[in-house]
């Protein structure tokens, strides 16, 4: 699409003069203002927002008005699309309506020279279904910057091919453009969706991290309360052969580490010591305590061999792991 430097471009939303409170038309009207806002949406990258805004115009406003700078600023017409007013019918113009104060006056000034104008662009599109004039070459020749020499129809016409050609060559690179326009928001749209993805699998690892980390605390205290356990009926049955004077409490420690080491080892090597009666208690006279310690000095070589028979008198105590 082109545009004359000093046009307006007008949007507003579509509506019929007659008919607008018949229910098929307000249809026809909404359906087609639908098409119009997806066909803006498309091609020139706007959001939904942004054309019902300019379709809507302000309060009290239907549609938007913008010259060819707002319509360039809002994406609907290319630099390269604005027809710009060549300088020598600005001078022409200017001339024309310098000093002239009447209003009427300047009007005849503008449409006349609008006339031309009208006239020359038909050979842009039609060159050769009418003869141009002289006054209209030289019009148009001015308009194109065809100043300098002698100026020619054949010298016109090979202008107007240039810029027809010129005109195909900017519509082919504004659909290049606008493929490579889809493209990009088509892989922004992949990227989007791809970071959605990504952000999940993100979470989904954090969660399994968390879960993973919640099982192995459980685990832990699982386990610390089984050695906890442990250890207590280590130090039970340690206490208990103690209070039967199977073992003396000068042993405690030992057969602690022994437990540690070989459960079921100190078990069963403890099952086989028989137990045997305080002999402290009956150590109320002197007379008596040297018998005593000779007992228990027996007593306690006894232990001393049933300890060695099962468990070897070379046996060394290793660490639970």
């Amino acid at each position: 699409m082109f545009m004359k430097d000093y046009a307006l471009l007008m949007i507003h939303n579509p509506f019929f003069e007659t008919g607008a409170s018949d229910e098929n038309t307000k249809t026809a009207i909404e359906a087609f203002k639908n098409q119009i806002s997806t066909i803006y949406q498309k091609r020139f990258g706007m959001s939904e927002e942004e054309v019902k805004e300019i379709m809507d115009g302000k309060e009290g406003v239907d549609g938007t008005w913008m010259t060819a700078q707002q319509a360039i600023e809002k994406g609907f017409i290319d630099q390269l699309h604005i027809i710009e007013t060549p300088e020598a019918v600005r001078q022409r113009i200017a001339a024309a309506v310098d000093g002239v104060k009447n209003v009427k006056a300047i009007s005849l000034v503008m449409n006349s020279e609008s006339e031309i104008w009208n006239k020359t662009e038909k050979y842009i599109v039609e060159p050769k279904n009418d003869q141009m004039t002289e006054k209209d070459i030289k019009a148009f020749a001015a308009q194109v910057g065809m100043t300098d020499g002698e100026i020619t129809e054949e010298k016109v016409s090979a202008r107007l091919s240039e810029l027809m050609k010129a005109e195909s060559e900017a519509k082919a690179s504004a659909k290049e453009l606008l493929e490579v326009k889809n493209e990009l928001q088509t892989a922004k749209a992949d990227l989007e969706k791809v970071n959605i993805e990504l952000t999940g699998a993100k979470t989904s690892a954090e969660n399994l991290k968390n879960d993973l980390q919640a099982a192995k605390d459980e685990l832990q205290k699982y386990r610390d309360a089984e050695t906890e356990a442990l250890n207590k009926s280590i130090e039970e049955k340690v206490d208990a052969a103690i209070a039967e004077c199977k073992i003396g409490k000068e042993d405690r420690e030992t057969w602690i580490e022994m437990f540690n080491s070989n459960f079921e080892l100190a078990e069963k090597t403890l099952a086989t010591i028989p137990a045997r009666e305080d002999l402290s208690k009956k150590l109320n006279t002197p007379e008596n305590k040297e018998d005593a310690e000779k007992g228990m000095k027996s007593e306690e070589e006894k232990v001393k061999e049933v300890v060695d028979s099962t468990v070897g008198k070379d046996f060394k105590f290793r660490k639970l792991s």
